[in-house]
């Protein structure tokens, strides 16, 4: 790393990257390994319900996980751009 003036904004940029990509690791380790798949012991509107449920669940995930990904990608660029500038 260069000592420029921005030097510590790289650092945290760095460490924020760090950060960021723990998260998305967590978060799709609870995807993968706590979200069940459908379930074939219910029956009827409990199942559509259960189910729904589930939908809504791994759709929430899912929409964290694709926004991690994004400020991951948007921490690299930026680090990207100050070392350009140093």
């Amino acid at each position: 790393m260069n000592h420029s003036p921005d030097a510590p904004t790289v650092a945290a940029l760095e460490n924020q990257a760090r950060e960021l990509t723990h998260l998305l690791w967590r978060l799709q380790h609870v995807r993968h390994a706590l979200v069940p798949g459908p379930a074939q012991f219910w029956r009827g509107l409990t199942k559509l319900a259960f189910d729904a449920a589930l939908g809504g669940l791994g759709a929430t995930l899912d929409d964290g996980i694709a926004t991690l990904h994004s400020a991951i990608d948007s921490t690299r660029i930026a680090i990207a751009g100050m070392d350009d500038h140093g």
